[in-house]
């Protein structure tokens, strides 16, 4: 059982490196990195919900590729809107 959740664990990270890719630099992790690798889930938990502490239940049900997807997606516009903001 633990192979194949390590198994599955790396495939995830494999598919999604915009959310999992490892920190840049001389291998000290960012202020940034500090907090996801301590907060961990919670704040893609918290993020999906909005905010709503009472809507996690119903987001933790949901399937894992729906919600690393939108994820993905999220970031990949929080991105486009910052370089565009920089730009003007």
């Amino acid at each position: 059982m633990l192979r194949f959740f390590l198994s599955f664990k790396q495939q995830v990270i494999e598919e999604y490196p915009d959310l999992f890719g490892g920190a840049e630099g001389d291998g000290v992790l960012s202020a940034s990195a500090n907090f996801s690798k301590k907060w961990g889930w919670y704040g893609s938990v918290d993020h999906l919900a909005g905010g709503d502490v009472a809507r996690y239940d119903s987001i933790t049900n949901l399937p894992l590729r729906q919600c690393l997807t939108k994820l993905v997606y999220d970031k990949e516009k929080a991105d486009v809107e910052r370089k565009q903001l920089k730009m003007s």
